[in-house]
């Protein structure tokens, strides 16, 4: 074998900087008095301005440095916003809250945002709630302007899956190019809320929420659903897409850019779950939050139909289908105080889903507080108290673990004081 020479080896140095100026003024305060009581109204404005630039070795940018390649970038944007807020008690038992935001973007335009909401209590016990509004995101100066990069991405390559080229229809490492694209987008959002509440005693209450959150032109890049596209025979030069193959059909070189893909329309239901006990030992207190998904719909890339993913995992993008977090807390004295937290992820499905289901998973936490004077306060505890690892997507030999859904840190423990004066 022969020996690398010096100059084969190189230093990459990449500079990122981001500086934002802003400020904001705000007002707020009662108008006048109405038969229910007064009305209420928030005023304000601000601005900020904001400046992003990446910027890389000479070599890198110009492409010579295997695995670190790409090009420098650099942008800026100035926003000014205004935004009004009105409580309205339109009756006794009835409360109206109407507001807006509008926004003015150098880069975008201008986007006005309003929401509506209301609180109706017809009695001391009930509660019912309800909202809905749009919303608004522009693409950060990153996606916009940043630097693009070379790295080791691992998907699922479905057109050498179907020409049956080895090991493509398992989850393996394809090298990519991901550059930023100054033709995105701002992603805009729509959001419905309608819940309840129901509180019997000060000691416990029980509320449920449904919502729909729908959110179109999300920035993202999808390199297992750019392969689909390819199979399916869309021109990806569309996409802004470049795929090079050798001649068994294996993949050489992915280079796209972020894109703004269709739509993500995703409803849910919230429950919660607060009550305590008084005792002779001392006071119990249980807060158990639930999320559940009935759906989970999303277009993969631009142009794509709309599908169901709910309970899906690709791209390390695992939809599972709910949460539950449940903490007890123990106050035998004033001073002492004992919490427990179990956090719970229902199962979704491995990568190859052909390969079953990742369980479900709960990781245990706990801390003590004690007060040692009236202005001083000592913590301890541990998170993963148990030391249990979640279960492994053995499916996927290069992301066993999922670190978007589970904290791959592990056990650890903690010591926290605070002082007051």
């Amino acid at each position: 074998t022969g020996v690398i020479p010096d100059d084969a080896f190189h230093s990459t140095k990449e500079v990122v900087q981001s500086d934002v100026t802003f400020s904001e003024v705000k007002f707020s305060g009662e108008l006048f008095d109405m038969p229910a009581g007064p009305m209420a109204m928030a005023v304000g404005g601000g601005f900020m301005d904001e400046s992003y630039s990446d910027i890389l070795d000479e070599e890198s940018a110009n492409n010579n440095v295997l695995g670190s390649s790409g090009s420098n970038g650099a942008g800026k944007r100035q926003v000014n916003y205004a935004f009004l807020e009105f409580a309205v008690p339109v009756h006794q038992t009835l409360e109206m809250q109407l507001s807006g935001r509008f926004d003015a973007y150098s880069d975008f335009g201008n986007t006005t945002n309003p929401k509506l909401a209301m609180k109706y209590r017809p009695n001391d016990w009930l509660m019912v709630r309800g909202s809905a509004g749009t919303g608004f995101r522009a693409p950060s100066l990153q996606d916009l302007y940043g630097a693009g990069g070379s790295g080791a991405y691992t998907f699922i390559d479905h057109q050498g899956c179907a020409n049956g080229v080895a090991e493509a229809c398992k989850p393996m490492q394809h090298t990519a190019n991901i550059g930023s694209n100054r033709d995105l987008v701002e992603e805009k959002s729509r959001s419905y809320n309608l819940g309840f509440m129901v509180e019997p005693a000060k000691e416990f209450s029980f509320g449920v929420d449904l919502w729909r959150l729908e959110t179109s032109n999300i920035v993202d890049v999808d390199l297992e659903a750019l392969t689909q596209a390819e199979k399916d025979g869309v021109d990806l030069s569309t996409l802004g897409t470049t795929i090079t193959r050798n001649g068994a059909g294996e993949i050489l070189l992915v280079e796209t850019q972020f894109q703004n893909v269709s739509q993500r329309n995703v409803d849910g239901m919230d429950v919660n779950i607060n009550s305590m006990i008084n005792s002779p030992i001392g006071t119990f207190v249980f807060r158990n939050t639930l999320t559940y998904l009935f759906n989970f719909e999303e277009a993969r890339r631009a142009g794509a139909p709309l599908e169901e993913t709910l309970k899906t995992n690709r791209n390390l993008q695992a939809r599972p289908q709910w949460r539950n977090n449940l903490t007890v807390d123990y106050i035998p004295t004033d001073r002492l105080a004992i919490n427990m937290a179990f956090l719970t992820t229902g199962k979704f499905q491995k990568t190859v889903a052909e390969e079953g289901n990742i369980g479900d998973y709960t990781q245990v936490d706990a801390q003590v507080a004690y007060m040692l004077t009236d202005n001083s306060r000592l913590t301890v505890g541990a998170m993963n108290l148990l030391g249990t690892t979640p279960n492994l997507d053995d499916s996927d030999p290069n992301n066993r673990l999922n670190g978007q859904i589970f904290d791959p840190r592990g056990q650890r423990y903690f010591m926290a004081y605070k002082q007051t004066f």
